[in-house]
């Protein structure tokens, strides 16, 4: 939702959804003020698709979105596909409908006429949304694609077993590592810095390096990293992902010395008690030194 706060404080404020549809209903308590922070709020009951935002905007203050949670993504598409569609004149004869709510489900696509068919963009350009803006939805779902390429099942499990036998070839034997969902978000996923160099260095000899390797944040220019080790000589050389969860701080890639020589690495900060900040000047301290260091090692 892009919400726009009005230039007086008798008007109202502007709420333009990305994706109109008849399928949720917005609640609009957000109040205007002359002075304060913009603080806004979007909140649902379970099981309900009626958004309510609230809180404060600041009059004439910028316009900025928010991403509120809807009650069954999968029947939100069909209803919004339906709407689409029948906004384009094509007639679509029944409800929308959400797969797990049909019984005795067995047909195929052969059984269907094709009306059009979309691609997406090249994987290479996923893999770079993913990784410079830490997508972990893409994560996610990467994870089942791998299952449904290899087996003609995607879910977790199928991926899973993908993942294990890269692993196994880049010299990370199975059950010395726990890989427990795509994202890296949960707390039940346990692996070495040792473990993500032999990865780094795998990807680095492997036919795939380019791509690898630009689909990474850049620090100090895109990315998580488009704000870190601004003026040092680790901006626009460094290039890595950052891990974030509660009380963890991670950050793993490539860095070049100023001899020339390319430098794997990685840095996982677990159970700490500092703040975010404080960890990234550990992190990013030592990048700067061996980005400005004139030696081999």
């Amino acid at each position: 939702l892009k919400i726009v706060p009005p230039d007086s404080i008798g008007s109202d404020v502007k709420i333009i959804p990305n994706l109109p549809s008849n399928y949720y209903n917005i609640k609009n308590e957000i109040t205007i003020q002359d002075t304060g922070r913009t603080r806004v709020t979007a909140d649902r009951g379970c099981g309900s698709n009626e958004i309510i935002l609230s809180g404060a905007v600041k009059r004439g203050g910028k316009p900025f979105t928010i991403s509120p949670t809807i009650s069954n993504p999968t029947l939100f598409y069909t209803t919004v596909l339906k709407e689409v569609l029948d906004s384009l004149g094509i007639s679509v004869i029944g409800r929308p409908e959400d797969c797990d709510n049909i019984s005795n489900w067995n047909h195929k696509a052969a059984d269907f006429v094709l009306l059009d068919a979309h691609y997406s963009a090249p994987l290479k350009d996923i893999l770079t949304v993913m990784l410079k803006r830490s997508q972990n939805l893409y994560a996610e779902t990467f994870a089942r694609v791998l299952g449904l390429a290899a087996s003609g099942r995607g879910t977790f499990s199928a991926g899973k077993k993908v993942v294990e036998e890269v692993l196994e070839k880049f010299g990370i034997e199975k059950g010395t590592y726990r890989y427990m969902d795509g994202s890296g978000l949960s707390r039940y996923d346990y692996i070495s810095p040792d473990q993500i160099l032999k990865i780094l260095i795998a990807m680095y000899n492997s036919p795939y390096r380019e791509v690898w390797y630009n689909a990474l944040p850049i620090a100090g220019i895109d990315g998580t990293l488009r704000g870190r080790m601004k003026g040092t000589a680790a901006e626009g050389n460094a290039r890595a992902k950052t891990g974030t969860i509660s009380n963890v701080r991670a950050l793993s890639g490539y860095v070049t010395t100023a001899s020339g020589e390319m430098l794997a690495f990685s840095f996982l900060v677990n159970a700490h008690l500092m703040t975010a900040r404080d960890t990234e000047r550990i992190t990013d301290g030592v990048l700067e030194l061996l980005a400005s260091y004139k030696g081999s090692f």
